[in-house]
């Protein structure tokens, strides 16, 4: 899949309320976990800047999540 893609896909799990795993979007996209980070950190700069919103970490369910 086109990098491109990926990250839309993110972004648009993202803003729908839902959470990210990291295994299950590598596994999805068939992105290794270092690209995973690398994407959520570009999301995460875009999300500040634009929005004011941050990509936190939830420990408790150990997934990704928009606020």
């Amino acid at each position: 899949m086109k990098k491109s893609y990926i990250l839309l896909s993110i972004y648009d799990k993202l803003k729908a309320g839902k959470y990210l795993e990291i295994n299950e979007c590598c596994g999805e996209f068939g992105i290794s976990v270092p690209t995973f980070r690398r994407y959520l950190s570009f999301l995460r700069d875009y999300f500040c800047e634009n929005f004011s919103q941050e990509i936190i970490y939830d420990a408790e369910n150990k997934k990704y999540i928009l606020k």
